[in-house]
């Protein structure tokens, strides 16, 4: 079977169908902040090659990076990380980055961009575990040029999430099937990775985790969000948790409920130095609420409805700022297999612009959620699945400074990087020669012949 979310995530997907039935899809494409519209859909995969979940992210010398699941086995599950990249204004081709042996699984990826241009990578890994790779954004195409995989969890995972912070800092939030949501930290930029710690405050008999997300705000402070079910039921949800940790995860702060029965699917997004916005979805209704915090989250706005033209409780909320600090918000709307429009809405401070529509002509619809990402600091992209499981792209200008392309980073190439980067397998076999010679060196010292 194709691994996807839990059985119970659709526990009563009759109740979020009629939720989303209930919703009237916005008409138009309103200004949204834009000088521009949104652009006819590209077709960057066929239905062959594409399963859900995609992870987008654009870079500074303005190309953007879409990878996804694909590669279906025997077994009817993804097993390749694939990749197109989108510049000059159109798509490349997918290939295949990452192709574990013998069709073993790979689902559910999550990316991250860091200030010198490495690419980093969780999904679901061999044997279910979540795993984390990394790559530099020159050599994305290279499989050989991925790290080693690293397993991060010690039990079948769900989900990752995965976010990066200046001076190699690289933090990982993932949910797994022993219940819990758990952090993971490396400050060598992935090389090394602590013990995880369980953020997490339940009884795992009773109550399960998923619906990982992370953001880091501009003075390094760490903000985790998940979503908690009822077990054996699962769906409805039973509410929405954050914690904020401001040592980089060393220590947390108690886990705030953010929102009670019924509400789930959160999503999270920092910017500047102090603002934080939190937005997730009411699953009797497909409503959407949304609240933030000016203060780093140490204080939140009353929760509010976002536009009760946008509902969908199935579907997540992608966040992202631009480079005029406005908030945009992407979203698909109805429930499961009743896939509605795409839609976005932008935050200018104190309300939501009016609803509109993304997905056009034969890409109207999606049975997944969208991913977004904002290249040059204006233009955003969108990439979604539409009911026959082609994956499309759209993209805007919107309005807000252009942030001129820069070169990227280029990678260091001195030995002792290579090696750290190298396979453990090859890094046993180099430190055993080493070990080998020492200890041949040693005894022919010893065995010498004296001096006369």
């Amino acid at each position: 079977m194709r691994r996807g979310p839990p059985w119970w995530w659709y526990g009563a997907s009759a109740l979020v169908v009629a939720a989303g039935a209930a919703a009237s899809a916005p008409s138009g494409a309103e200004s949204g902040g834009s000088p521009q519209s949104w652009s006819a859909p590209s077709l960057v995969a066929e239905a062959e090659e594409t399963l859900a979940e995609t992870a987008v992210v654009a870079d500074p010398a303005g190309a953007v990076h879409l990878f996804f699941a694909g590669g279906q086995s025997t077994r009817q599950q993804t097993t390749h990380l694939r990749y197109a990249r989108w510049e000059d204004g159109r798509w490349s081709d997918p290939v295949t980055v990452i192709a574990p042996h013998g069709d073993a699984i790979l689902a559910h990826p999550a990316v991250a961009l860091d200030e010198r241009a490495w690419l980093h990578a969780v999904f679901v890994g061999l044997y279910g575990r979540i795993e984390y790779r990394r790559v530099h954004l020159s050599e994305v195409t290279d499989p050989r040029a991925w790290g080693s995989a690293k397993t991060l969890s010690n039990s079948v995972g769900l989900h990752a999430d995965i976010a990066t912070a200046p001076a190699a800092m690289v933090y990982v939030l993932s949910t797994d099937y022993a219940n819990n949501a758990s952090f993971h930290r490396s400050d060598d930029g992935g090389r090394t990775w602590s013990a995880p710690v369980r953020l997490s405050e339940l009884d795992p008999s009773q109550l399960a985790c998923d619906n990982p997300r992370l953001a880091v705000d501009g003075r390094g402070r760490v903000h985790a969000v998940w979503t908690q079910f009822h077990l054996p039921q699962g769906w409805p949800p039973s509410g929405v948790y954050y914690r904020r940790s401001d040592d980089a995860g060393q220590t947390w702060s108690p886990a705030r409920r953010v929102a009670g029965e019924g509400e789930g699917r959160i999503a999270v997004a920092a910017h500047g130095l102090d603002e934080v916005h939190l937005a997730w979805s009411v699953a009797a209704t497909g409503e959407r609420m949304h609240e933030w915090s000016g203060d780093g989250g140490a204080t939140w706005s009353q929760p509010l409805p976002i536009d009760e033209r946008i509902r969908g409780a199935v579907y997540p909320l992608a966040l992202s700022f631009d480079s005029g600090g406005t908030l945009h918000l992407v979203t698909g709307m109805g429930g499961p297999g009743s896939g509605g429009p795409i839609v976005h809405m932008w935050w200018n401070g104190s309300a939501w612009s009016e609803p509109e529509r993304v997905s056009q002509g034969m890409a109207l619809h999606s049975v997944v959620e969208a991913s977004l990402a904002i290249g040059e600091g204006n233009q955003l992209h969108v990439v979604y699945e539409d009911p026959d499981r082609h994956l499309w792209a759209t993209d805007r200008r919107v309005d807000a400074p252009l942030i001129d392309p820069r070169p990227l980073p280029t990678p260091a190439r001195d030995p002792w990087t290579r090696f750290a980067d190298a396979s453990l397998v090859f890094r046993a076999f180099v430190l055993l020669l080493v070990g080998l010679g020492i200890e041949a060196s040693v005894s022919w010292w010893w065995r010498r012949p004296s001096a006369p």
